[in-house]
């Protein structure tokens, strides 16, 4: 399906920052380049990958006009390279797409014609999952469509550990693009919960819909999945006792304007969710400690039983 706009501008940028990516690159790339929606530029930001990512983006922007492929001559880091491609972005509407995330060939057409349709909407994203879940299991699909912004709030943290799929969502541009709070979501280094920071901000200037059709499915080798996810980003002493402190800090400038009895309920949320992260670590840790002692002691003990 064809699209235009009067600038003769790509209606969608589509941003994907990358480091050494290429196990998993070739059927991402096919995923986007294959969508029904033709008006939209891709921009690869190419974290100074080690392995054979750049040669494989390189043939697939020497066959397709549509692809801007850019090497750091560092790696400059995670969120940093997440604003690089934002900020290269000239579409009226945008999307992150991670490096081993595959998308339906209908995804960017499904949400373009809804935003499209629907001013009060802020984002729009289809139902995920995660590449490594068995056949038949549900896709994640809720949404953030209450009227009301705390409300919005309040949904979001009761789903935040299942909302990977609405930050590669696709949103309008401009509303990011005139945060006042832009600098906060990226100041130059990683930290835990850029990701959910984004998502309130869209979830504060409108709703967030998931369409009926279409879906993205994760990779699941990503930093993100990783078990020490809540210590990865600690580069302080406070967020080794207070994990989510930067992410709560935005929440708390974020929700100023609400009453004082809603901004101490998303206070309280904002404690469960660090106190969650402090304890779920020693959780996983101690299931491992006991499953090595299993595996060493009582397996081979329970063989001759």
């Amino acid at each position: 399906m064809k699209h235009s706009n009067d600038n003769n501008k790509p209606l969608i940028t589509v941003g994907m920052p990358l480091y050494n990516a290429d196990e998993f690159l070739v059927p991402v790339l096919e995923s986007l380049v294959n969508q029904s929606f033709k008006n939209f530029e891709l921009i690869i930001s190419d974290n100074a990958s080690t392995d054979g990512s750049a040669e494989i983006c390189k043939s697939y922007a020497a066959k397709d006009a549509r692809i801007k492929y850019i090497r750091q001559a560092k790696n400059i880091g995670g969120a940093p390279n997440f604003e690089y491609v934002f900020k290269a972005a000239t579409g009226e509407y945008y999307m992150w797409a991670a490096a081993d995330d595959i998308r339906s060939s209908n995804y960017l057409e499904l949400n373009y014609n809804f935003l499209k349709n629907n001013p009060s909407y802020s984002a729009s994203g289809s139902p995920n999952g995660f590449e490594n879940w068995t056949n038949g299991r549900k896709l994640v699909d809720f949404s953030l469509e209450k009227d009301n912004e705390f409300e919005r709030y309040m949904e979001f943290f009761q789903n935040s550990f299942q909302s990977h799929g609405l930050f590669y969502c696709l949103f309008r541009t401009q509303i990011l693009r005139d945060s006042d709070l832009l600098e906060l979501i990226f100041p130059g280094d990683d930290w835990l919960g850029f990701d959910w920071a984004t998502i309130l901000y869209l979830a504060s200037k409108g709703k967030i819909n998931r369409t009926k059709e279409g879906n993205i499915i994760f990779g699941v080798k990503g930093t993100s999945s990783s078990q020490n996810i809540f210590r990865l980003f600690n580069d302080s002493v406070i967020e080794y006792f207070i994990p989510f402190y930067k992410l709560s800090k935005f929440v708390v400038k974020l929700s100023e304007k609400l009453t004082a009895w809603q901004r101490l309920r998303i206070l309280y949320a904002l404690i469960k969710l660090n106190v969650y992260a402090n304890v779920e670590p020693l959780y996983q840790s101690q299931k491992q400690l006991l499953y090595r002692i299993y595996c060493r002691s009582l397996k081979p003990i329970m063989k001759f039983l």
